[in-house]
């Protein structure tokens, strides 16, 4: 879990941890360890662990270009920390924040 949250923290305010109905999940730390469990889902199978994780991305910001370079580093650092190999990882573009924040459910895997 907080080899996700870190990842995210790098994206400098393109990215934020989103719940799947696309509100925004604060970082916060609790009892020494990072809260916020709606921000993606984890399964271990046979080939490996599958990975989906919520975001909010801003308006303007390219989706296929951030999301790509967070796939890459959250497969990096997966197998670098654990030496499990991610079989796959969805981010799931929740919303979308402008002025308001619009909803959607645009998903991506790698």
């Amino acid at each position: 879990m907080r080899i996700l949250f870190e990842l995210l923290a790098k994206h400098d305010g393109r990215l934020y941890p989103a719940t799947p109905k696309g509100k925004r999940i604060p970082l916060r730390v609790k009892n020494g360890g990072i809260e916020g469990r709606d921000l993606f889902e984890i399964a271990m199978t046979e080939s490996g662990l599958d990975i989906r994780i919520y975001v909010m991305i801003r308006l303007g910001v390219s989706i296929a270009a951030e999301t790509e370079k967070l796939i890459y580093s959250i497969k990096n650092e997966v197998v670098r920390l654990t030496g499990i190999e991610t079989n796959s990882v969805a981010i799931v573009v929740s919303s979308v924040i402008s002025k308001n924040t619009t909803k959607r459910h645009i998903e991506i895997k790698g």
